[in-house]
């Protein structure tokens, strides 16, 4: 005759047996770390690798034209608007953020350019590197929700990235070769005739 303890302990054997069987079958537990949500890195919108721009043409929906290049110096020289003498180092600063421009939104479904303001650009850049090779980067409307532009790189599909990102960029566009307002000019008041002063000895008496 089995004792109660047999079966206590067979009961108990069965449920480790289950237990094993378990873990075994569950490998986010068999190797005691739980299983988390990982988060996908945002793509960079223009990857340069190890490609230095050495020209650029940039321009706006309003006409101003912004076009520049290295000259033997290494120093960037503003060749439209013609004259201008924007710092080569402030122009250098302005243009190297968009090696880091991120893709806040990748489009499930391409939208009809015209639809996102890219059939006429708001802005447009034209890249060239120092191997010979070109890019070229078109920016639309903004989004509905005003925190960043329809974008599209060469013949990419269209993006969307940082609003604050394409405004500081294309800022230089307007701005870093802004006619100053003239001075207004003095007109010089005409001289006064002079006159022959007409003294006592110049008088003829009458006869």
């Amino acid at each position: 005759m089995i004792r109660k303890s047999t079966y206590t302990l067979l009961l108990i054997l069965l449920v480790l047996l289950a237990v094993v069987i378990f873990l075994q079958r569950t490998p986010g537990l068999n190797n005691g770390t739980p299983l988390l949500p990982t988060s996908t890195e945002s793509p960079i919108l223009m990857d340069l690798g190890d490609k230095s721009i050495t020209a650029f043409t940039m321009s706006d929906d309003q006409g101003h034209v912004l076009k520049a290049k290295l000259d033997n110096q290494n120093n960037w020289f503003i060749e439209q608007p013609s004259g201008c003498l924007y710092s080569s180092d402030s122009l250098a600063s302005s243009i190297a953020p968009i090696q880091t421009f991120k893709v806040l939104v990748s489009m499930e479904a391409p939208p009809a350019l015209a639809d996102v303001g890219l059939t006429r650009p708001t802005y447009q850049m034209d890249l060239t590197f120092d191997d010979g090779s070109t890019q070229s980067m078109k920016v639309g409307s903004i989004v509905p929700t005003g925190t960043g532009y329809y974008v599209q790189v060469n013949n990419d599909p269209v993006v969307v990235v940082s609003q604050y990102n394409i405004d500081s960029l294309f800022n230089l566009v307007s701005t870093a070769c802004a006619t100053p307002t003239p001075e207004p000019s003095i007109t010089p008041l005409p001289s006064l005739l002079q006159t022959d002063v007409i003294t006592e000895s110049s008088i003829t008496p009458e006869p």
